[in-house]
């Protein structure tokens, strides 16, 4: 939203929010900045840091040898929701059973 911002504002253009009424032009314009750019800096922070892939194979595996889904998810540091859309993901048809 920012670049963005700071793209239209290079060319001398403003940015209008209908609802709720916001304008990047006038007086309001840098504090809309001043708001923005913390909000880029933290974005800009976290997409350095790479997610840690859930290992579909040992997901898999453990659930096979009986480990159920929460504790799978506690023993691979994943949510339970990553569990079960990689369980589906190994066979769909099965799901249910699970």
């Amino acid at each position: 939203m920012l670049a963005a911002y700071q793209r239209l504002d290079c060319r001398g253009a403003s940015l209008r929010i209908i609802n709720p009424d916001i304008s990047s032009d006038g007086p309001v314009g840098p504090a809309l900045r001043a708001a923005l750019e913390p909000l880029a800096a933290v974005e800009a922070a976290r997409s350095g840091q790479p997610r840690r892939p859930a290992a579909a194979a040992d997901i898999r595996d453990l659930r096979l040898s009986g480990v159920g889904p929460v504790e799978i998810a506690r023993r691979r540091g994943v949510s339970r929701m990553t569990v079960w859309r990689k369980l589906k993901r190994y066979n769909p048809a099965r799901f249910d059973e699970y």
